[in-house]
């Protein structure tokens, strides 16, 4: 009775974690990183109905240019773009169901992860997974890093299972998924550090060349390299449009790193989305439980379904790839990191697994209670994330205009519209490329005179907390006799 209940409350995370991310699919972009929600569905919108070449992504911010500029290799925005053409929609919703779906694969593989090689049953390593905010807030978010947590997980499962069962198979899935993994976000390739410890002990401890491994790792690097550090900057001096951030110099980020505020706000970021505050004392428990468990190797635990981990790989994925994370991100980034705090989603699987051994812990210790204890945990995480499917006011008035947009204007016009801080959302939302200006840029005649002479047909502006469309010569004349006055 009491599996089948663990059962039972193991999957009732799951239809749970949906439920709660449905509404949102129905929504347009809106909310927290709206900016790289929009640049990212422009992106895959721009393949749909413009040009289905991927190694040329495109842009709305664009001028009079192709839009077409270096950025993160667009797999997913490209998987997204198919999944339009195929339902004939271009609404959002396709490509924050594309996250959601890939949210419960990775609820899928990492719980297979926890159970074969740390002995950690589903119900725990879902509800862990279930409680990282991080986690939570971006399997409904049209962006990339969900999906790339998923390749991550699966490459670092297929790593492993290499480990415990020396086979090519495990090594091609792991060089197809890595690879994807770190092309979608390159914050994600140290999830390829697993493969590398276990060919260093090999060949260390072991004395044995593991020709294989060797293989899948350049089959790894090659793409990553080819892509960032000869395409993308090929794209950016080539088409003239760099608006995708790479990195400060290395000076600056050093400096930064001897502050004490990037620190505090590192550690201020990792409890706030990949522990949550109410979870410290169970991930600080799970700290305990995980260092017992490698001691113990836990030996109650069914061998066919349990396979430990030897300490030196267990410690790699628990320590050393968040370790090695947040260390080249400091040194690229800087405090860049803020409020961009998906740049640490390698920490994920980390913050599962520790969670997942302090729930596993607290269930031991608290017994009967435990369930309460659940519920306590979802109601202060659900306060504490402010979950909302509140559509921001900007957003609901400029989605009215919308289909005003789209009947007088051609697809392919030019538009210049009115930049309040989030330049790509605006763009996106009324489906035109084009130009954003500050307001006092906007009413500036000269400027005008310019955009119009590149190429610029229509204005959108914001009047009275609404937007409206201007042809271009009307909004001329009406600026120029606001001037002359």
């Amino acid at each position: 009775m009491d599996d089948r209940r663990d059962r039972i409350i193991a999957y009732a995370f799951l239809v749970i974690f949906v439920l709660t991310h449905v509404p949102y699919l129905l929504t347009p972009i809106t909310g927290s990183h709206r900016l790289r929600q929009a640049d990212t569905a422009a992106v895959a919108r721009n393949f749909a109905v413009e040009s289905p070449n991927i190694l040329y992504p495109r842009v709305d911010r664009r001028g009079e240019t192709s839009g077409i500029t270096g950025m993160e290799f667009p797999l997913y925005q490209y998987v997204a773009s198919i999944i339009h053409r195929i339902t004939g929609s271009l609404h959002d919703g396709w490509g924050k169901l594309l996250s959601l779906v890939s949210a419960l694969g990775v609820f899928l593989l990492l719980g297979s992860l926890l159970c074969r090689f740390f002995g950690i049953e589903r119900r725990y390593s879902y509800a862990a997974l279930f409680f990282v905010p991080a986690f939570f807030l971006f399997a409904g978010k049209y962006m990339p890093s969900i999906t790339g947590l998923l390749f991550g997980v699966g490459g670092m499962y297929a790593t492993l299972q290499y480990h415990d069962d020396p086979k090519a198979r495990h090594l091609v899935i792991a060089a197809m998924c890595l690879a994807c993994a770190a092309l979608i976000r390159p914050f994600l390739i140290f999830f390829c550090l697993p493969l590398l410890v276990i060919f260093i002990y090999s060949l260390a401890f072991q004395r044995r060349f593991r020709f294989g491994v060797l293989l899948t790792g350049v089959s790894i690097i090659i793409p990553f390299v080819a892509w960032y550090y000869l395409w993308a900057p090929h794209l950016v001096r080539s088409y003239g449009l760099n608006i995708f951030f790479f990195g400060y110099s290395l000076s600056q980020t050093l400096a930064e790193m001897a502050s004490v505020g990037l620190w505090i706000e590192f550690f201020k970021t990792v409890f706030q989305y990949y522990t949550g505050y109410a979870l410290i004392p169970v991930a600080i428990a799970g700290i305990v439980g995980f260092r017992r468990g490698l001691r113990a190797n836990s030996p109650d635990q069914d061998e066919t379904a349990h396979r430990p981990l030897p300490g030196y790989l267990a410690h790699t994925v628990v320590w050393i790839i968040p370790l090695a994370t947040a260390l080249t991100l400091f040194v690229i980034i800087g405090r860049h990191f803020s409020p961009h705090y998906y740049y640490f989603f390698a920490f994920i699987p980390s913050a599962a697994i520790l969670i997942a051994y302090g729930l596993r812990n607290a269930h031991e210790l608290m017994r009967n209670y435990y369930y309460a204890l659940l519920v306590v945990l979802g109601a202060i995480f659900f306060i504490a994330i402010g979950y909302t499917y509140r559509v921001d006011d900007d957003v609901k008035s400029l989605v009215r205009l919308q289909p005003l947009v789209a009947e007088k204007t051609a697809p392919f016009d030019r538009v210049v519209i009115i930049n309040t801080g989030t330049p790509p959302l605006y763009l996106h939302l009324v489906r035109r490329h084009g130009w954003t200006l500050f307001e006092n840029e906007l009413a500036d005649p000269k400027t005008i005179r310019e955009l119009t002479e590149r190429g610029a047909r229509w204005v959108i502006t914001r009047e009275n907390d609404t937007f409206a469309l201007y042809a271009i010569d009307e909004w001329l004349s009406r600026i120029s006799r606001k001037t002359a006055k």
